[in-house]
């Protein structure tokens, strides 16, 4: 009775709290400017010229691949321009003054539903807080790579490929600005598995040795809701119909793991259900066939994502650097290797577990048979 009004008070406060928000607050997309004009400039002070048609000038620069510069950054400066020229030629085929563009855009979404506009006032304000300071974050981490070498012999190259002046500047820019907005949701998307992974941590040693279940199996559990509740929110916010389905797949599989359940239908009996205690093997098997989606979603982003269509694993590495100019190949060649060999590492451990307890059990089994046979 108690947990029932606790429940019902919260209930009511989260509604008066939403409805007191829905009036006072409007919501509006955050403002930070990852890059200015004067960042990818030599000079910021100095007078350039203030030339036009660089739209001609892009579409016209194929062939940028052979940079000119010998550097140890020459071959990645040439994949970061050509990357560059095709979203510049891009953009400018859509929209020839995308960069004088006064102002962002936001795209006001419509809430047709109750329940939809009780989460959008509910949601919104803290999600569009924790999107400015993921783009402080990289505001800073990208200025920080302005400093090093690698930017300044890209700068070079990109100046003597499309021309010193303020146009050029800004195309820069653009790109890098955009780059960096595409990272936030990774950011956050880390940041929720950070906490997800704390709260699975210390509910672990807080559980309970219970009959019917295991700390494994209720960890396990918490990973696939943990995983259903991500993907309900990246289907909230994308308004894809897909991810909401995989994530009432992940939810089932969570509640089966949690409750496994057996079916079975008799003719006397009729439909009857079961509670199941699963064995350590198959706890083991399931641990596997988890950490296996995992490296296959991360082989999947390793091997499709490009420089031009940058996975989140690229733009994770990306905001951690701040260097969204060339591809992370090395940092991408170090997950592939770690996940493979833990994935690898794992598969090893769990055929050895099976296998040594089947042949265990079965030893157990024939020297029971041999002791009967004595008696």
């Amino acid at each position: 009775m108690r947990r029932l009004k606790l429940v019902a008070c919260i209930l009511v406060g989260l509604i008066a709290l939403t409805t007191i928000m829905a009036y006072f607050v409007r919501p509006h997309e955050p403002s930070v400017q990852l890059v200015t004009e004067a960042q990818e400039l030599p000079d910021p002070h100095a007078h350039y010229f203030l030339e036009t048609g660089l739209p001609a000038r892009v579409s016209k620069s194929y062939g940028l691949a052979l940079v000119l510069v010998i550097s140890e950054f020459s071959r990645r400066n040439a994949e970061a321009l050509e990357a560059l020229r095709s979203w510049a030629h891009e953009n400018f085929q859509k929209d020839p003054a995308f960069l004088h563009s006064v102002g962002a855009q936001e795209v006001h979404r419509e809430h047709s539903t109750v329940m939809d506009a009780f989460c959008s006032s509910l949601f919104d304000p803290p999600r569009y807080l924790l999107e400015e300071q993921t783009l402080v974050f990289l505001q800073h981490r990208i200025a920080a790579f302005h400093e090093t070498k690698a930017y300044q012999i890209f700068r070079n190259d990109y100046f003597d490929s499309f021309g010193l002046d303020h146009e050029s500047a800004s195309l820069l820019a653009h790109y890098e600005s955009e780059r960096g907005h595409e990272a936030v949701d990774v950011l956050l998307s880390v940041l929720f598995i950070l906490f997800a992974f704390t709260v699975g941590t210390i509910s672990f040693f807080r559980y309970s040795v219970v009959v019917r279940s295991t700390r494994g199996q209720r960890m396990l559990a918490f990973f696939w809701f943990s995983t259903a509740v991500f993907y309900i929110i990246e289907a909230w916010t994308q308004n894809d119909v897909s991810v909401l389905v995989s994530s009432m797949m992940c939810a089932f599989v969570g509640l089966y793991i949690r409750r496994p359940i057996a079916v079975s239908f008799g003719e006397d009996k009729g439909l009857s259900f079961r509670l199941l205690v699963p064995e350590r093997r198959a706890m083991l098997l399931a641990t596997w066939a988890t950490v296996s989606f995992v490296a296959i979603q991360v082989f999947n982003w390793l091997h499709t994502g490009t420089i031009s269509d940058p996975d989140p694993i690229t733009l994770f590495i990306s905001s951690l650097t701040g260097d969204f100019l060339h591809e992370p190949v090395n940092g991408k060649r170090y997950v592939l290797r770690i996940t493979g060999a833990v994935w690898l590492l794992l598969g090893l451990w769990t055929a050895w577990s099976v296998f040594h307890r089947t042949h265990s059990s079965e030893d157990t089994k024939a020297l029971a048979g041999l002791n009967d046979g004595f008696q």
